[in-house]
């Protein structure tokens, strides 16, 4: 019931993992870009007292770092809820000082992920971020910088061997301190990602996506245009 794990790992954060296998579309969503880390390296304590709850709480070298770049550790902590019906609900927190570059600036992330999973074809998935950090504000030097977004996902499975998702999102960096697309401009960002994965064989499977962003703002993208479209596909090989 009592696990320990030390050394480098994912964060307990977001709805997207690292792994492709673990995601439903090819591209990464805003939040798990930009809202919240990709890993950490520490101590990590998970408790399972039931098949239904874990919690998890550990002791980290801030976000993304291997060694620590500042003088104290951040926190991380989760509690998952599963019920009945198929149903899951996580929260987590990562909390410490952060980043290293710009002083002791307190940043703290709460996420949240809701799954329901209400027949076996179909899965529905909202993941919600909210982040604040300590004086870290672009838009207003001195002031506290704060970030919200939501994403959700619909999941269908046609058949055995091919699968549709669409996922739909808004990302809100007002104080442009995440900054996703590295404009400097404090701007909300929506996009919405149509995925079709397709099992060739039970070791390969083909998936096609059409992604489109938009900005609030002229010259949130490329070319100073305030949206972008774009066409990815890729080939999975298990093994």
């Amino acid at each position: 019931k009592l696990q320990a794990t030390l050394g480098k790992y994912v964060t307990l954060l977001g709805a997207e993992v690292i792994d492709n296998t673990g995601n439903f579309n090819i591209s990464r969503s805003f939040l798990f870009g930009f809202a919240i880390p990709f890993t950490h390296t520490g101590l990590r304590l998970t408790y399972t007292p039931t098949d239904r709850f874990q919690m998890n709480i550990g002791v980290v070298n801030g976000w993304d770092n291997f060694e620590e770049d500042n003088n104290t550790k951040s926190l991380e902590w989760n509690a998952v809820l599963s019920l009945p019906g198929n149903i899951s609900w996580s929260h987590a927190i990562i909390y410490g000082d952060e980043p290293a570059t710009v002083g002791d600036n307190q940043r703290l992330v709460y996420d949240s992920v809701f799954s329901i999973q209400p027949h076996d074809q179909w899965t529905f998935l909202i993941n919600f971020d909210y982040g604040i950090e300590q004086g870290a504000s672009v838009v207003k030097p001195g002031t506290d910088a704060e970030w919200i977004g939501v994403a959700g996902y619909v999941h269908y499975d046609a058949s055995d061997q091919l699968g549709l998702t669409v996922r739909g999102e808004v990302f809100d960096d007002k104080d442009a301190v995440r900054d996703p697309l590295g404009t400097g401009i404090a701007q909300t960002l929506f996009e919405t990602t149509l995925t079709a994965a397709y099992k060739l064989t039970p070791a390969l499977e083909a998936r096609l996506e059409y992604r489109y962003d938009k900005s609030n703002k002229t010259g949130g993208f490329a070319a100073g245009e305030n949206n972008q479209s774009t066409v990815a596909t890729e080939f999975i090989f298990q093994f």
